[in-house]
C-alpha cells in the first residue's frame, strides 16, 4: 500500500531511515541502556521525527521491541544488521556504497598511469 503513493520511501529509504532511529536512541543513552521503559519512550519519540517513516516505524518498534533491547546490549550493537533482521535493509543494500567508492578510486588512479605512458 505504501509503494503505490507517489513520492513515498523506497527500501534503501527505509534502510536508511531504521538505522537513523536505532543510531539516535543508542546513542542517547550512552550505550547503556538498562530501562525497557526509557528505551520504549525514546524509540516513539525518534520515530515521530521522521514523518515519511512515522507509521511503519512505530510498528515495527512495537512488535520487535525485545529484540532491539537485545541488540542495545554491550557487544550486540550493529544498527544494519537488526535493520536487516527486520526486513528493513537487505544485504545487498547495506554494501554498494564502499563497493562502487573502490571501484571510483581504482579508475582514478588507474587514469593518472594510463596518461604518463
Amino acid at each position: 500500500m505504501i509503494a503505490n503513493i507517489p513520492g513515498s520511501s523506497s527500501q534503501t529509504d527505509y534502510c536508511d531511515l531504521c538505522v537513523k532511529v536505532l543510531k539516535c536512541s543508542y546513542g542517547h543513552f550512552g550505550k547503556v541502556v538498562k530501562s525497557k521503559r526509557l528505551l520504549g519512550q525514546k524509540l516513539e519519540g525518534t520515530c515521530k521525527r521522521y514523518p515519511q517513516y512515522r507509521r511503519r516505524c512505530l510498528e515495527l518498534t512495537e512488535k520487535n521491541f525485545n529484540q532491539i533491547f537485545d541488540s542495545f546490549q554491550p557487544g550486540n550493537y550493529d544498527p544494519i544488521r537488526t535493520c536487516t533482521e527486520f526486513q528493513e535493509c537487505h544485504q545487498a543494500s547495506t554494501s554498494p556504497a564502499p563497493i562502487q567508492i573502490e571501484a571510483n578510486m581504482t579508475q582514478t588512479s588507474e587514469t593518472p598511469n594510463s596518461d604518463s605512458l
